[in-house]
């Protein structure tokens, strides 16, 4: 099945069913500031793979994480970001620039530069809240993002910088540690600090007892470091399952950026089914197979969809053509059986009778004898270049009451083919020459 975000319409509900509500992740007292860490890093609409992406940044750009959801820390919306609102909940005032709320429970939904989508509400506005206008598309103002409003990256891709709390790292602390030591016990000489998160508010360091023999034990984790006295007897096997795990994350996000339907989605959903068993794996690990397979398997899902949609397309578009050709065949044969009528037909010559200022008097002559069969006045000086041709007259008939002659006061007139007179050519006045002769009568013995 084909699964389309449809953008979010005016409604008297404010939030729809197909809109996604960005998930609640508190916001911590604490903040830092941190650097991306990659090239390319997605920021999302909310704490998960299932969002979608509304910025990409480059590595080394500073971000302000003010909260931890799992892999996911919850940041301040970057630079260039914006939201949309419905216009028909905003007052434009003064400039246009500003806007003002007029009415409660107003939706805030994540705008993306990557995307068309705006279904995730990532807040509300309330009646007298002022937005800053910066756009417009379709039904809703792009604004810039209201105080309160967050998005997502992974904290696989940042590095911590500082914090901006106030509190300083100690002696033993170093100064740049990588947030992707946010959810592990690391047990050295020198450890490194932790980032705030929702198991660990402060971000304090936890003490590690210096222990040895087999009661010996660290908190599971991928990136866990333990001396010889430490090691469980399995840690080789769990080094070994994360491994995987870290390989298909790197094929995951490889295939992400490939278009929809080049992605070997069902593929990777397998060998992540292979993996999701495995007891030595981390909890967060096993939590993020979970969101993979279902991720994967939709985009599977979208992948057959699209195909039927393009097939359908194709095949209407041939549909097209077709009936194009039979219109065209159609129109040419009607042409071919076409009859033109004319008033009248007969090689156009030039007439001695010119009277006044008038129009140009001409004669249309039989082509057999060259008798005048009627005459033309016209103030149309291209048809001189008809003199001596076969023509077809358009135009009304009457008697002239100067010449005293039948004279046709010629609306238009082109070359005709003599052969096709009394068949695809008829006229009112024909020279008698080319009357059509009738049956000869048969006689009876």
């Amino acid at each position: 099945m084909l699964i389309i975000l449809a953008v979010a319409l005016l409604v008297p509900a404010f939030v729809r069913a197909e809109d996604i509500q960005q998930e609640a992740v508190e916001t911590s007292k604490y903040s830092f500031e941190g650097s991306i860490s990659s090239a390319g890093v997605f920021v999302r609409s909310g704490p998960g793979e299932r969002y979608y992406p509304t910025a990409k940044l480059d590595k080394g750009v500073k971000i302000v994480g003010v909260g931890f959801k799992f892999d996911w820390i919850k940041i301040v919306p970057p630079e260039g970001s914006f939201c949309y609102v419905p216009k028909a909940f905003v007052d434009r005032q003064g400039d246009g620039n500003v806007g003002k709320v007029n009415r409660n429970g107003v939706p805030v939904r994540a705008g993306s530069v990557l995307s068309p989508l705006m279904a995730t509400v990532v807040g509300q506005l309330g009646q007298d809240n002022q937005v800053q206008i910066v756009g417009s598309k379709d039904e809703f103002f792009q604004i810039a993002p209201p105080a309160g409003t967050y998005y997502y990256v992974n904290k696989e891709f940042v590095d911590f910088v500082k914090d901006t709390t106030g509190t300083k790292p100690t002696a033993d602390t170093p100064a740049t540690p990588s947030a992707r030591h946010n959810d592990t016990y690391v047990a050295s000489k020198h450890p490194a600090p932790l980032l705030p998160s929702i198991d660990n508010p402060t971000g304090e360091q936890p003490a590690v007892e210096t222990t040895t023999g087999a009661a010996a034990d660290t908190r599971p984790s991928e990136m866990a470091v333990t001396t010889a006295s430490t090691t469980r007897p399995t840690e080789p096997a769990v080094v070994g399952v994360e491994d995987q795990f870290q390989g298909l994350e790197a094929e995951y996000t490889t295939i992400s950026t490939q278009p929809l339907e080049e992605q070997p989605a069902l593929e990777l959903a397998t060998k992540y089914q292979a993996l999701a068993g495995v007891d030595a794996l981390s909890d967060t690990a096993k939590q993020v197979i979970k969101i993979r397979i279902v991720t994967l398997k939709a985009r599977a899902d979208a992948k057959d969809g699209l195909a039927e949609v393009h097939r359908l397309e194709k095949a209407a578009a041939e549909k097209q053509v077709a009936l194009q050709a039979e219109q065209q065949e159609l129109n040419d044969r009607q042409k071919q059986t076409e009859v033109k009528i004319y008033t009248a037909v007969g090689t156009l010559q030039p007439s001695s009778l010119q009277i006044g200022n008038g129009p140009t008097v001409y004669r249309l002559t039989d082509p057999a004898n060259g008798r005048t069969v009627v005459y033309i006045r016209t103030n149309d000086a291209s048809v001189a270049d008809m003199i001596g041709k076969f023509v077809g007259v358009k135009g009304e008939s009457a008697q002239d009451a100067q010449l005293p002659l039948k004279v046709i006061a010629a609306t238009g007139m082109e070359l005709v083919d003599v052969t096709k007179v009394n068949g695809a050519v008829a006229a009112e006045i024909i020279p008698p020459s080319l009357l059509a002769k009738p049956a000869s009568a048969t006689v009876a013995p």
